[in-house]
């Protein structure tokens, strides 16, 4: 398996985003409680020539942004972008939801909103740029970030691996939500546009209650992708 070159920050914090305080006021602060990972990424954080994971301000008018956009957009983005060198990137976030009942078994159901620039049948690298699927689950601990597990494109969680299955092929531990691909709209900027999708899965909580929701995109295109993520709203029922 080739490498692939990827950066993102290690946490999110709005200091080290350049983002004044004010941004707990926005309705998409809780997208800062996600938290990103990679495989084919070795276990540290280190820096690379790939390209950056960041919260992106999608207004003109700020130093926030990386590429100049067409209109102001009110809500915060979680921008999550890779170059797929190896043709088996995971670009995923996870995050903790507790206040639940030890052991109970729950539905975890996700409504995603998301914003991306390819389009079904694309010419691309590899494959068409919308071959890239998205999947959501649970994972079994937390993120395990070690060196003897880099240049794989297997996730651990604590001691256990996560199955997430590969590219279009579907793991035990998450449901298909689909391609990236969008359709143009009046909802779009430059060439970004919206998608959502829904779905639910079967889940046990911890000891403590808790489930740590795992979302992410399975890459079988060998370019660069990006994603928006401007709504991730989990439920249990």
């Amino acid at each position: 398996m080739k490498p692939v070159s990827l950066v993102f920050f290690c946490m999110f914090s709005v200091s080290s985003l350049g983002f004044s305080s004010d941004i707990i006021t926005l309705p998409n602060y809780e997208l800062l409680s996600w938290t990103p990972h990679f495989s084919d990424l070795p276990g540290e954080c280190v820096d690379s020539d790939g390209l950056p994971v960041e919260i992106e301000r999608l207004n003109p008018d700020t130093s926030c942004d990386t590429f100049e956009l067409d209109y102001t957009m009110e809500n915060q983005m979680l921008v999550m972008e890779s170059h797929n060198r190896s043709d088996d990137v995971w670009m995923g976030l996870s995050r903790w939801y507790g206040g639940l009942n030890a052991h109970q078994s729950y539905e975890m159901c996700l409504d995603l909103t998301f914003f991306s620039d390819a389009r079904t049948g694309g010419v691309g690298i590899g494959g068409s740029p919308d071959a890239v699927h998205l999947k959501f689950g649970a994972a079994h601990g937390d993120l395990k970030f070690d060196s003897t597990f880099s240049g794989t494109d297997t996730i651990y969680f604590d001691d256990q691996v996560f199955d997430k299955g590969n590219q279009a092929s579907v793991g035990s531990d998450v449901v298909y939500l689909g391609q990236i691909s969008t359709e143009v709209s009046d909802g779009c900027f430059k060439n970004f546009c919206p998608k959502q999708v829904s779905a639910c899965i079967p889940v046990v909580a911890d000891d403590e209650g808790r489930v740590n929701a795992v979302l992410g995109s399975d890459s079988g295109f060998e370019g660069v992708t990006k994603l928006f993520y401007k709504e991730i709203e989990v439920s249990f029922r």
